[in-house]
């Protein structure tokens, strides 16, 4: 996989102009135009494991719902890691100090109820009980100091430490790989329809080639920063070309994912 071979992808078939141009006026509608942008890399993923060199037609429904479906599942894998974030921020100030510690605890906790469960599933009941009746406390400990976090929260009162740093540091790796397993998940379903409720057997298949994943990775990084240095660029420019530019790079990551999934995850 090479993301510079990735970029040429969106301009190397045939009639590529007229989508490109398409989706470009269609993200300066807010919101439903980013949701295009996004399902229609789906449907570029079809095309591409179908082996179609042309862009695939656009299907603005289609691409709508594929496009909201695949947020919607993101913001599901970083509710834990969104809940956490102002846990680490005021923990360093004093404030908002218990959340971080009971949350992680509890997590800690639940995580290895479910590695029971697994080597002995006659307490599969049990043990999902207690998880409810734990995550019931999280939800409700965490409501009960809704006060002290929104006080620590005040921009004045933040204080980082070297351990909410390096926690930080921790999240960001850990988003950047949920952000390459979320990618991989809508190219599975893209291709198989399933897999975005799957995140475990996806990323069972994603270690099953260490060395290609590590490369998808790298070149998901080079391609993400190329794309930040260049669509800024563009949009201090001019507005349209910065939106062209997001609608290439988009799909050349798309077409990195396609050509990974098509060999690694797809069964």
């Amino acid at each position: 996989m090479n993301f510079i071979q990735a970029l040429k992808y969106p301009i190397q078939g045939r009639g590529w102009f007229g989508p490109l141009l398409t989706l470009t006026l269609v993200q300066l509608i807010p919101i439903v135009g980013q949701l295009i942008l996004i399902g229609y890399g789906l449907e570029a993923v079809r095309a591409i494991h179908a082996g179609q060199i042309d862009l695939p037609r656009l299907d603005w429904p289609r691409a709508l719902v594929d496009g909201l479906r695949l947020v919607l599942v993101g913001f599901l894998y970083l509710i834990p890691i969104a809940a956490v974030v102002p846990m680490i921020l005021t923990a360093g100030s004093g404030g908002g100090g218990s959340f971080i510690w009971v949350t992680i605890g509890l997590l800690i906790v639940l995580a290895a109820l479910r590695g029971v469960v697994k080597r002995v599933p006659k307490l599969r009941l049990v043990i999902t009980g207690v998880s409810g009746i734990g995550m019931v406390f999280l939800i409700g400990f965490n409501l009960s100091q809704l006060g002290e976090l929104q006080s620590a929260m005040n921009p004045a009162n933040l204080t980082l430490n070297g351990v909410s740093i390096l926690l930080l540091s921790v999240l960001s790796i850990m988003v950047f790989v949920i952000f390459n397993g979320l990618l991989v998940a809508g190219a599975r379903f893209a291709i198989e329809g399933r897999g975005l409720l799957e995140p475990t057997k996806t990323a069972q298949r994603m270690m099953r080639d260490r060395r290609q994943t590590g490369s998808l990775m790298l070149n998901i990084a080079a391609m993400t920063l190329l794309g930040i240095f260049v669509i800024a660029l563009g949009l201090a420019l001019f507005v349209l070309p910065g939106l062209f530019l997001t609608v290439v790079f988009s799909l050349a990551l798309w077409q990195l994912v396609a050509r990974y999934a098509a060999v690694n995850i797809v069964s």
